[in-house]
């Protein structure tokens, strides 16, 4: 067999060993030396493959389509500087808990070290920021090495998603011919068997020291981005119940939302916590998820004289406060089930009585508040309100999500509400959403929420809009609007290092892809042009022109009415 089919015949084994453990999705940018992944994945018939040009994209794609799909994407790219460009997406899976398959073709060694041509040492190219990494030889025949390859795939999916979910690596080096005369394989479709994760359960012994801890004390439960387990909605919210505790739900949390009992989910409480006076501090805060967005949640918390509990089963140490007295590794749905099943006491009904008259406060101010709110708020409490049932929504980072977090309220209906806040960059942001929108399987519609500057930063990204039917919603501040309510805005040189207005017309843009574009700078009409863009086929643009200045302006006078409301 000549080194070609070699080579195929190589790529086929681990392939095959991905699809035998889930993999169904690849992502692929095109090179040279990576042409034997490429015939494989082509040919292999349990494979869907997706071909993006530039690789930064192609990794956020990747990312955003593992994410919804809950299982690896695998991406694939040549050698060189080419996987360079993955490694902002790499960093945002390893923070954020998203399974990626990395396949690296390469030079073999003797291409190495002395001048050859797109040859960099790609050998843990990805440092710690991925959970295995795996050099192969050179492609050989030998049925023994290829069983052991299709080994390898079924290893790589574990280890992509257990303990902790995020990146693995494989480098391939490929000696030429890299074409074969006859690239006809046969390939045959793999039983799947996707690996089964165990549950992890606290010990006796620290659950009833927990249960003493939080039985007929005032609590509250925290609950932040990053929550994947099934059914937690629901548990969490029983155990609120029993405790008659708040829950103060991240937007991405996703418990704003949905049909579950919402009676003890808190969702204003950024607009509210400046006023610490009115808000004791609580006996005991359980917290499942990443930390919150909310600085004004971060700020109460760090005042606190409390107990606190951080649950975290995946062996990371997530407490940026330090204020942690135990991190408890247990399954968040298990934990709030065997809570559930003690004898809790709850805490005196005046506790949850003080945070829901400052909830509701809030949503009465708003409904009630009409130009005195931000430009964002309305264009926040519309996209909610019209957003069909079971929809998508992708919130950017900086302002976008600072903003869904003040201003999106509760809701029964069910919104899938996401975001990449494993490293919270800007970078990677449109690819992400479009990687999401092409695994979205729900009756309702993909849209995203984002600033310019995020919009900008990939534009490439837009290239993986064909096929797909989605919404992007680009809210125009014209640079960083996030500086607006930040010291830097006071510094000299703010316009020019913080601030940085584009001055930009997306249009051109959205035209360049052949994308559907609406501009809009009334925002009291964006109901109307956000109903006809969900209503058009492909991914339309909706660029909204909104002033910073006045929006922190607003949204600070917001904050001081409530602080200043007293404890009526």
């Amino acid at each position: 067999m000549d080194q070609a089919m070699v080579n195929v015949n190589w790529c086929m084994s681990l392939l095959s060993g991905l699809a035998s453990a889930g993999v169904t999705r690849v992502v692929i940018s095109p090179g040279s030396r990576s042409t034997p992944l490429v015939i494989a994945a082509d040919l292999h018939p349990a494979l869907n493959c997706h071909v993006l040009v530039d690789e930064r994209s192609a990794a956020f794609f990747a990312l955003g389509m593992a994410k919804s799909l809950g299982l690896p994407v695998a991406l694939v790219c040549t050698s060189g500087s080419a996987p360079a460009n993955w490694y902002p997406a790499i960093i945002e899976a390893s923070q954020s808990f998203v399974p990626l398959v990395l396949i690296t073709a390469d030079r073999p060694w003797e291409l190495q070290s002395c001048g050859a041509n797109q040859t960099i040492d790609q050998l843990k190219l990805f440092g710690d920021q991925v959970n295995s990494f795996h050099a192969l030889p050179p492609a050989e025949a030998s049925p023994t090495s290829q069983s052991r390859l299709h080994s390898l795939g079924r290893q790589l999916v574990t280890e992509s998603l257990w303990p902790s979910a995020g990146p693995v690596h494989v480098n391939m080096p490929f000696r030429e011919p890299l074409v074969p005369a006859q690239p006809g394989i046969d390939a045959v479709v793999p039983e799947v068997s996707i690996p089964q994760l165990p549950t992890v359960l606290l010990a006796d012994q620290l659950l009833e020291f927990l249960g003493a801890a939080i039985s007929g004390k005032r609590g509250l439960i925290l609950c932040g981005p990053g929550i994947q387990d099934k059914g937690f909605a629901a548990e969490v919210a029983r155990l609120a119940t029993k405790l008659e505790c708040p829950i103060l739900a991240d937007p991405l949390a996703n418990l704003r939302c949905g049909r579950h009992d919402k009676t003890f989910v808190v969702s204003r409480y950024s607009l509210f916590l400046g006023d610490h006076n009115a808000l004791d501090g609580p006996d005991w805060i359980i917290r499942f998820g990443a930390m919150p967005v909310s600085r004004a949640l971060q700020n109460y918390l760090a005042k606190c004289d409390s107990q606190q509990f951080v649950v975290e089963h995946r062996g990371r140490w997530p407490d940026p406060l330090n204020q942690a007295d135990q991190v408890l590794h247990a399954s968040p749905v298990a934990l709030c089930e065997q809570l559930c099943d003690l004898d809790l006491q709850p805490a005196h009904s005046s506790w949850f009585d003080l945070w829901l008259g400052h909830e509701i406060y809030c949503d009465r101010w708003l409904n009630s508040a009409g130009t005195g709110r931000p430009a964002e708020a309305l264009l926040i409490q519309q996209l909610l309100s019209i957003l069909p049932n079971y929809s998508l929504l992708f919130s950017g980072n900086s302002t976008a999500i600072r903003y869904l977090d003040c201003y999106a309220g509760r809701a029964d209906k069910n919104l899938e509400i996401t975001g990449n806040r494993g490293a919270s960059g800007i970078d990677g942001n449109v690819s992400s959403f479009l990687g999401l929108a092409a695994a979205f399987t729900g009756k309702g519609k993909a849209v995203a929420f984002m600033g310019d500057l995020a919009f900008f930063h990939d534009m490439n990204g837009l290239a993986a809009a064909k096929g797909l039917n989605a919404v992007i919603i680009v809210n125009n501040n014209n640079g960083g609007g996030i500086f607006a309510q930040l010291a830097q805005k006071d510094l000299p040189g703010y316009g020019r290092y913080w601030r940085t207005p584009l001055d930009l017309d997306y249009a051109d843009a959205a035209r360049l892809h052949g994308l559907p574009y609406h501009k809009l700078e009334d925002v009291r009409r964006f109901d109307v042009v956000l109903k006809q863009a969900l209503a058009e086929d492909g991914v339309s643009v909706v660029e909204v022109i909104t002033e910073a200045d006045r929006s922190t302006r607003l949204h600070q006078q917001l904050l001081a009415t409530v602080s200043n409301r007293g404890s009526d």
